[in-house]
């Protein structure tokens, strides 16, 4: 398990995590805390096993921390739990609904209609037609 939230933002238990829960075959778990400035609290995202990597992309994080335009994407290393920020370039595509700034007052989640590759050799985000 990767991140995720408790409750409701309106909750007064709500709480983004940024840990990884790791289950052992014999029913014993280890817990991976990592500090906010490696791997912020991360809600909302994928996660993807590429070879030894579980690439984790997207997240709406805590409102007062959000970054608008942007998708987060962190590579992390299944044999040591090590996760480090992956830098990617090009338009970025935001996820699945996307946190769009109305005016200095007023934001809205839009569906994302549009979509994304991410490149793993270039880190490229690429837009894509896709026949529906």
């Amino acid at each position: 398990e990767i991140g995720g939230e408790h409750e409701d933002f309106y909750d007064p238990d709500f709480c983004i995590y940024n840990d990884v829960v790791v289950f052992q075959s014999d029913g014993t778990f280890d817990i991976y805390g990592y500090p906010k400035e490696i791997f912020p609290p991360t809600d909302f995202h994928s996660a993807t096993l590429v070879g030894d990597y579980i690439y984790i992309i997207g997240s709406l994080g805590y409102f007062e921390e959000r970054l608008f335009g942007e998708t987060p994407v962190y590579r992390l290393r299944c044999e040591t739990w090590q996760i480090e920020k992956v830098e990617t370039t090009c338009d970025k595509p935001g996820g699945g609904k996307v946190w769009k700034k109305i005016d200095d007052k007023e934001h809205h989640y839009l569906d994302q209609t549009e979509d994304y590759i991410l490149d793993l050799k270039t880190l490229m985000w690429k837009h894509v037609q896709v026949d529906r």
